[in-house]
């Protein structure tokens, strides 16, 4: 559905929406490759635990991988055990090779705290973005 927009001289049109996003840089990149991973906790100290071990990961990733463009853990507002891993790079090349290598030495799983338990939900989704709308200002 569209939502009207206004401007302090009334009502936008569809067209002078378009034409303002028309007008806007857009990404480098095309096809800019999106990896949702979408988390589901038994528990908020199991989400702290994971989210905790994950940070250090998400440093070396900033560090060393220049094409992974966005990397960000995000908590669900509305259910505080779920959370999602926003990726962004800028092909899926950079996400199958060079990031799947830092996952691999990283080796997460190592370094959860004594008893965790790893019995949460995770879901892979991958879009590819559009260019319609913009990622920053």
């Amino acid at each position: 559905m569209f939502r009207k927009l206004c401007s302090s001289q009334g009502p936008l049109s569809r067209v002078a929406v378009h034409t303002m996003a028309a007008a806007r840089p857009k990404a480098a990149s095309p096809a800019i490759h999106v990896l949702v991973v979408q988390l589901q906790f038994k528990s908020v100290e199991q989400k702290a635990a994971f989210k905790a071990t994950w940070a250090p990961l998400a440093e070396i990733v900033y560090k060393t991988e220049p094409d992974c463009l966005s990397y960000e853990f995000c908590d669900g507002c509305d259910d505080e055990t779920s959370a999602i891993i926003y990726e962004r790079y800028s092909t899926r090349a950079a996400l199958d090779g060079k990031h799947k290598g830092t996952l691999a030495a990283y080796n997460m799983d190592a370094k959860f705290p004594d008893g965790f338990v790893k019995d949460f939900d995770a879901k892979l989704v991958h879009y590819t973005e559009s260019n319609v709308g913009h990622m920053d200002r």
